[in-house]
């Protein structure tokens, strides 16, 4: 959403650490450095800013040197988290269980942009992330934020576009046709990217194998054609587990996302302690419909399932498949960062040895992505490290005992980590008040001319309240309709609060210009965009400073930054069909995309954008009644709380669309519930 994209912009803070330029030395400490062949030993580290300068015996540490004393610890490459979706409230969940690299296989790919950036990381103390920019579907897709492929020119066109934002690998989904999913590997290994997901539909192993892949993500994927976990034989496993080895493919078993079902979870679980509101309603929901749906047969299925796949990643170690951890966070109760050790625990209940458990989340898992300075302790990779009170190559419990954390340079001891935990317990409790607090917003400023409507809006999930609207629209002295709104989204997890301020003017019935200002912890972003024959300018201004300006060729026809104002102009504006938007993401650049229109027997306008699906209800005045927006697994719902229409008639809704927002009114007057078909 506009206020994670520009958060990062607006509240940058240094991380004094960080900065400093001295040379430091980790000296004392057992160095697992996970190079092949290099065994556990007594080293120094010997740290130059974001970078290891050198891993040498304790003698040649330079004389310069600030020496900190690890003595009895046992020194190991940050954690990469191989499977997980990336969001910024999870960013300290992560590195205080070590994670110094996620691979986020599928996102809002422009907002991962600006936070993947070194300083957005570390001013949050967060991973780095790697990653796939969208996951590619074909229909139906497993999420409306995947791009779906549907001809081979689309997988070229894929592939160029999420090059542009330099991906570090493609991610996939079962229902990518078989045939486009070979395409797609062809076309990435042009370019030396791996492409990972599950099996697609269509194809057998043998025909998945023989694509060559990068990897397979879950188990799942490896079943024979036909079988399934209650069918599937002891020996079909272990035959499948050699076809992979003979292949070359790597794996990422994701066990944690069988064996959850099986957990006896508590809807007061201390890992709810470290949720914000929306996740932590999403997580008990997910519980709620799991407790529900569980009976003796599907447990027995499950524990079944659990018990060969287990055996399925024993056989898969033994036949030297590489295997990358990945944990899947955070879908429900697959924590950010703690569901790493949760997920190779499991593979040590398995047979995966310690040490080897140790190397799937740092060498291997930088092996199988390509990811070229990370996974080994060695000169001149980022400066990631662990420090562990206990040796990781006996126990894969020793990983979280975690006594100190060196990200890109920046030392942060027991203390440091105590003092972020703390934070953080802090700002999930602030935002779990403020979402059943009241909340309003400032009323936006309105040009001179008539009011034609105006009004408040309430945005909520199941956790709560996120945000509150006031809008206007006015009719100025010259005609030009200009839609107003002030946006205000209450400080969350980590992040400040946001006020958003927009118009959009409407000249003769077409888009003309726009503005938007965010305001977040006294800072001030500011676009303004103007038509100007067949091309739009768009300026940037940051603090009152001039940032650029651009332009954007394409026939825009409004906004998107979560106003309920843009539903309302494209109802009054535009027919049925396809158009382009501009959509604003971090520091209020903008990118120009598609939406589809469609409007129902009822009046509702449905849109189809590149964030997820909207569902529009108007009144009979034009205004927003009610707003569903859905975003993967995630719903949010805006609802009108305050309308006034100022003595006049409000918005002039074209003639058919009126015609049928009155009928659904007026049967939903005699009692009849039309509504309950949309």
């Amino acid at each position: 959403m506009l206020r994670r994209a520009i958060i990062a912009r607006m509240s940058l803070s240094l991380l004094g650490a960080a900065c400093a330029l001295e040379l430091v030395a980790l000296v004392g400490g057992r160095v697992h450095t996970l190079v092949p062949g290099v065994a556990p030993a007594e080293r120094a580290i010997v740290l130059d800013g974001e970078r290891i300068q050198a891993v040498c015996a304790p003698a040649d540490v330079p004389a310069a040197a600030r020496v900190v004393d690890v003595r009895g610890l046992h020194i190991v490459p940050g954690y990469i988290d191989g499977l997980a979706y990336h969001d910024t409230e999870h960013d300290r969940l992560y590195t205080l269980a070590g994670v110094s690299s996620i691979c986020d296989h599928g996102n809002d790919a422009a907002r991962l942009v600006g936070a993947r950036r070194p300083d957005v990381r570390m001013a949050s103390m967060g991973p780095e992330i790697h990653t796939a920019g969208l996951l590619l579907d074909g229909e139906p897709p497993a999420t409306s934020a995947a791009l779906v492929l549907k001809t081979a020119n689309d997988v070229v066109e894929a592939v160029e576009h999420l090059r542009e934002i330099e991906v570090a690998f493609f991610a996939t989904h079962a229902q990518l046709d078989g045939e486009l999913w070979r395409a797609l590997i062809v076309e990435s290994a042009k370019f030396q990217l791996g492409v990972f997901g599950p099996r697609p539909k269509g194809l057998d192993l043998a025909a998945v194998l023989a694509a060559k892949p990068r990897g397979l993500v879950t188990l799942d994927s490896l079943l024979p054609a036909g079988k399934t976990w209650d069918s599937v034989s002891a020996d079909e496993l272990r035959a499948a587990a050699k076809e992979v080895a003979a292949a070359g493919v790597s794996v990422i078993p994701t066990l944690g996302a069988l064996s959850k079902d099986l957990d006896a979870l508590d809807p007061g679980s201390s890992d709810l302690t470290w949720l914000g509101p929306n996740y932590t309603s999403y997580w008990l929901n997910e519980l709620a419909v799991r407790k529900q749906q569980m009976n003796e047969s599907l447990r027995a299925s499950r524990e079944g399932a659990l018990t060969k796949a287990k055996l399925l990643l024993g056989a898969l170690h033994s036949n030297g498949v590489r295997l990358v951890a990945g944990s899947g966070a955070p879908h429900p109760w697959l924590m950010p960062g703690e569901g790493l050790h949760r997920e190779l625990a499991q593979w040590q209940a398995a047979g995966v040895n310690a040490a080897d458990c140790l190397a799937a989340c740092t060498r291997e898992a930088a092996l199988a992505f390509g990811l070229k300075d990370c996974g080994v302790i060695e000169a001149g990779n980022r400066a990631d490290l662990v420090l562990l009170s206990a040796d990781p190559t006996q126990s894969v419990a020793a990983m979280r005992e975690i006594v100190g954390v060196v990200r890109r340079g920046a030392v942060l001891d027991r203390a440091r980590l105590d003092a972020l935990r703390g934070e953080l317990s802090g700002w999930v409790e602030a935002a779990r008040k403020l979402v059943d607090a009241p909340l309003d917003a400032p009323k936006p400023a309105l040009p001179e001319g008539q009011v034609l409507i105006s009004g408040k809006c309430e945005t909520l999930s199941t956790a709560g309240r996120l945000a509150a609207e006031r809008f206007a629209v006015v009719r100025e002295l010259d005609d030009t309709l200009t839609f107003c709104s002030t946006r205000r989204t209450p400080p969350g997890v980590s992040q400040p609060e946001l006020i958003v301020h927009s118009r959009q003017r409407v000249r003769r019935g077409q888009f003309d210009s726009f503005e938007v200002r965010a305001v977040a912890q006294g800072r001030e972003l500011l676009v303004k965009g103007l038509k100007a024959g067949d091309q739009w300018r768009v300026e940037r201004r940051f603090d009152g400073g001039f940032v650029d300006l651009k332009a954007a060729q394409e026939d825009v026809v409004a906004i998107d930054c979560d106003s309920v104002t843009t539903p309302m102009l494209l109802a009054v504006t535009r027919k049925p069909g396809g158009f382009p938007v501009i959509r604003f993401h971090e520091g209020l650049e903008l990118e120009v995309v598609r939406w589809d229109m469609a409007v129902n027997e009822h009046g509702d306008h449905g849109f189809r954008t590149p964030t997820g699906v909207r569902l529009c209800q108007l009144n009979e005045a034009g205004a927003v009644k009610v707003l569903v927006q859905q975003l993967g697994a995630t719903q949010t719902q805006t609802s009108l709380v305050e309308f006034d229409t100022h003595g006049g008639a409000g918005l002039e809704l074209p003639a058919d669309v009126l015609a049928k927002v009155r009928a659904t009114a007026a049967a939903e007057a005699r009692g009849e519930t039309p509504g309950a078909k949309r």
